[in-house]
């Protein structure tokens, strides 16, 4: 049965210019507050409890301004495709036993939905979402300046984002096992992004998308000095095969050893510091700290404490020199913390043994 739709054009129209004028309203006055809470005339722990959690509360209110805005839009172009009805010029848009048009459809299901976690979307709709973002559009112009594009295939169709003629970074989606722990991994060595198959809705993938595009931006601007990282790896490499027995371990300069840990550890929590940065501008479901990050190149000790203890980052880099040094042949008590006294990380090197087989001989990881 055919059912008679209708809609009263003048009246939709003051409603999407209403959710205009509350998007708006909602802007002006989430800015006004950020504004009074970053020039607060207050000192102390109590201060940067209160600014993490206002500051989490004003990204999701913008993270909803933005859906609503999104609305308005959606709202914006049905009232337009009912005015093409109405002139005659594209009758196939109202189906014949439906009472909503496709795309009034689709736009109730975002009204119903705005909080983007029920579906999952693909890569090629996170594009999407970021060049129509404003944030999105200036972590495109970012890429731009790195000269960096990003390519995801989904079914023989490439999609594109980043520097027209940039240097290909491919995306790809891979079992959990193959990046264990982690929602998504930056790999220089190979030019390419690799997502966890389980991230299940649109936050969750635009904020790891994100956050591993930042990672290879700093990669490429030099942002971060991977020098710096590399070198105590560097020095191990050098230092390992001459160790043979407690006497060479005990002659080693485990102190010298330690600082370049020190100061490879603390730029690799810069670069952390800037992703998730990056990544929280789209997941408004965020954790207790986030308001904390910048992109501003100072990093504060609460930045490091987020990074460090709240985020797990401390024991990820502790396991993962202990498993540097059995690759060696050598077993080792490795200790990450942040150190209030000197306001730096430190690192702290002990108990280092070789790694003997039952049989003789020693162990080759």
């Amino acid at each position: 049965m055919s059912h008679i739709i209708h809609m009263d054009t003048e009246v939709v129209s003051n409603l999407a210019n209403s959710i205009k004028k509350s998007s708006n309203y909602i802007e002006e006055n989430t800015n006004s507050l950020a504004g009074i809470l970053k020039s607060m005339p207050w000192e102390g722990g109590s201060r940067e409890e209160l600014v993490s959690q206002t500051g989490a509360v004003l990204n999701k209110i913008t993270e909803l301004k933005l859906e609503l805005s999104n609305l308005g839009l959606q709202l914006e172009s049905e009232i337009n495709q009912w005015i093409e009805v109405d002139k005659g010029s594209n009758l196939k848009i109202i189906s014949e036993n439906n009472v909503i048009s496709s795309s009034f459809s689709s736009f109730i299901t975002s009204f119903l939905y705005p909080f983007g976690i029920f579906f999952k979307k693909d890569v090629d709709g996170v594009f999407e979402f970021f060049l129509d973002d404003q944030r999105g559009k200036e972590l495109l112009d970012d890429c731009k300046a790195a000269n960096i594009r990003f390519e995801y295939d989904k079914d023989g169709e490439k999609y594109y984002f980043g520097a027209e003629n940039g240097e290909i970074i491919q995306i790809t989606w891979v079992d959990p096992s193959t990046i264990p722990g982690a929602k998504g991994v930056y790999s220089p060595n190979k030019s390419s992004i690799l997502l966890n198959n389980e991230l299940s809705n649109n936050y969750d993938i635009r904020e790891t998308l994100a956050h591993e595009m930042q990672h290879a931006i700093d990669y490429e601007t030099k942002r971060v000095d991977t020098e710096i990282i590399e070198k105590p790896y560097q020095t191990f490499d050098k230092l390992s095969p001459a160790i043979k027995s407690e006497k060479e371990i005990d002659e080693i300069n485990w102190n010298g050893l330690e600082k370049e840990f020190e100061a490879s550890i603390s730029e690799r929590v810069h670069s952390e510091i800037l992703a998730h940065s990056r990544g929280y501008d789209f997941n408004p479901e965020l954790q207790t700290g986030e308001s904390i990050f910048n992109m501003d190149n100072t990093y504060t000790s609460s930045e490091y404490k987020v990074i460090l203890n709240q985020r797990g980052y401390a024991s990820f880099y502790e396991k993962q020199l202990e498993e540097t040094f059995k690759d060696q042949g050598l077993d080792a008590a490795i200790n990450v913390y942040w150190d209030n006294s000197s306001n730096s990380v430190r690192v702290n090197i002990s108990d280092v043994n070789k790694i003997e087989l039952i049989n003789g001989g020693f162990f080759d990881a």
